[in-house]
């Protein structure tokens, strides 16, 4: 561990189809398995534009109200990954994001913080780029809201019985610590 820096909570999540997607997996992060991050990594495959600059902005307020309401004011650090320089100089957002994503996962193990990845929101692409150059041990939880119908509301204005909050990790690592028959 870097001795002069403290560890941090790093919360991980993607800008998809739905602001709502990662408004309300953040939401059931901080309520149901307490993780308080220092710290949001808000990945973003879109070419900019002024109607991704408003949602990327319109999703970063939606982030800041729900973390205040739990009493934290983490940093939100948005990635723009097509304007990502890269060593390769990838142009598929997959292999950038898998780049970018090795490069963090070796800063946060010096730094011994603690990651949470949300996959919830994120293009099947981005989802991949995250997943694959991690292994078990890099991260704490794996995040998946799984929500039967798309509703675009707040969480607690839809129905629990459509909804079903996931810690993969936590599902493999239990998976794999049971007893074989």
């Amino acid at each position: 561990m870097n001795s002069s820096l403290k560890p941090k909570r790093v919360y991980v999540t993607m800008l998809g189809r739905s602001v709502w997607a990662i408004l309300n997996s953040y939401y059931c992060s901080l309520k149901y398995r307490d993780f308080q991050p220092n710290e949001i990594i808000l990945l973003i495959e879109d070419k900019n534009t002024d109607a991704l600059d408003e949602l990327v902005a319109k999703t970063k307020s939606g982030l800041e109200i729900i973390s205040s309401s739990s009493g934290i004011d983490p940093e939100i650090i948005d990635i723009r990954l097509p304007q990502l320089e890269t060593e390769a100089k990838y142009e598929k957002i997959f292999l950038k994001t898998a780049d970018y994503f090795l490069k963090k996962k070796e800063e946060w193990k010096q730094n011994d913080d603690i990651v949470a990845l949300d996959i919830t929101p994120g293009k099947k692409t981005l989802v991949a780029g995250t997943i694959f150059p991690i292994n078990l041990a890099d991260i704490e939880h794996v995040f998946y809201l799984n929500v039967k119908e798309a509703i675009p509301k707040p969480y607690m204005m839809i129905p629990h019985q459509y909804q079903i909050f996931n810690d993969f990790k936590k599902q493999v690592k239990r998976a794999m610590d049971e007893p074989k028959k």
